[in-house]
């Protein structure tokens, strides 16, 4: 699901931003939201995330957080700072709408966008297999199985 969490954003990102720096830009601005959320999901931020991805939650720290790296990024890129910080303002909260919008649909072709395997994001086993065990209905199994990190 990383990959295509990642493919999703470098794609929003690309389609865009101009400028010639536009690839490296969505290369690092997709590296970077991917950070963000495995650091969500680590931090224990995993309800905070399912309920922003199911359009429970508005998510406005994330998208303000992720707003201002892919405004440092571009930066970075040569992008002029007041173009940057337009720019950037206005691709962060198109990136999270599309990739919410994946996580909702129905249709087969978004089957990869799974808000239970979110949890998986945390590096995969040990903490984020038990995570996605538990937003599956299996939190009897949480337990059981946190003694064994001990």
């Amino acid at each position: 699901m990383i990959e295509l969490i990642k493919n999703m954003v470098m794609q929003q990102i690309a389609g865009k931003i101009m400028g010639g720096a536009s690839n490296a830009v969505a290369e690092q601005g997709a590296g970077a939201f991917i950070s963000m959320i495995q650091e969500k999901v680590t931090g224990g931020g995993i309800g905070e995330l399912t309920s922003m991805f199911s359009g429970e939650g508005s998510g406005q720290d994330m998208i303000s957080g992720f707003q201002e790296k892919l405004g440092g990024i571009m930066q970075e890129q040569g992008i002029p700072a007041a173009e940057a910080t337009e720019q950037a303002g206005a691709v962060a909260p198109d990136v999270f709408n599309t990739i919410k919008e994946k996580f909702a649909s129905a249709d087969p072709s978004d089957a990869g966008f799974d808000i239970s395997a979110l949890a998986g994001l945390a590096g995969g086993g040990g903490l984020g297999d038990m995570l996605g065990s538990a937003l599956k209905g299996n939190a009897g199994d949480l337990l059981g199985k946190a003694k064994d990190l001990f």
